[in-house]
């Protein structure tokens, strides 16, 4: 059994997920043995780590990168200051990246426009998509494939760009048919702007993903 208790583990996915980009983008892990309570990746950035440990005072958390220095190793009493070094790291992460990469606020505001416009428009979390509604939805990403599929013809996008575009929007659709409106389309934003970071290279292809997000939210496509 994990070191740290099941409402431990909440706290610490609840703590990431507030983050701007959200706990999809983490990989957790709690050992069950030894000094390291949790381990947090940022996914498309190995690299990028945080620990909390075990010590005879408390705990101790260390993480990359940090807000001056790239690495960071602190002693903290309580748990809740552990949360509060996991914050500080997730927003280093930002403003890292936010400094390595131009665009990167550009993704940032779409992401703010895609998950404004769900929470204007579904009022409640409740609400599932009709088999109707899910018709067209399928349609639409048939078309999108199709895209794709062309763009990786005239060696726009790469064959592993590719497949894992592909399998992302397969995955969603799949999740349609399960999840309410307001939580699916707030994960196909959250995953398209991921998905728009990890084809940086190719125009075409971020062209395609971000007007394919604006076209389900029925936005204007971006000029």
């Amino acid at each position: 059994m994990a070191l740290l208790t099941r409402l431990s583990v909440k706290r610490i996915l609840d703590q990431l997920d507030e983050s701007c980009f959200t706990n999809a983008a983490f990989e957790l892990e709690t050992p069950n043995s030894g000094e390291t309570l949790a381990h947090v990746n940022f996914c498309d950035r190995p690299e990028y780590e945080f620990y909390i440990k075990n010590t005879y005072k408390g705990f101790s958390v260390n993480f990359v990168p940090g807000n001056v220095y790239s690495t960071v190793n602190q002693s903290v009493e309580t748990f809740d200051e552990c949360l509060s070094s996991l914050k500080s790291w997730t927003n280093n992460i930002r403003a890292e990246l936010l400094t390595v990469n131009p665009l990167y606020n550009e993704f940032e505001e779409l992401k703010k426009l895609l998950n404004d416009t769900i929470e204007d428009k579904y009022k409640t979390s409740y609400e599932a998509f009709s088999p109707e509604e899910f018709d067209k939805l399928k349609s639409s990403f048939e078309d999108l494939n199709g895209r794709l599929d062309d763009l990786h013809f005239k060696a726009a996008l790469t064959e592993k760009e590719l497949e894992e575009i592909k399998k992302t929007m397969n995955g969603l659709l799949k999740d349609a048919e399960k999840f309410p409106k307001k939580v699916w389309y707030r994960a196909v934003a959250n995953n398209m702007v991921k998905l728009l970071t990890k084809t940086l290279g190719t125009s075409a292809g971020r062209k395609l993903l971000e007007d394919g997000a604006r076209r389900l939210l029925d936005l204007p496509p971006q000029n």
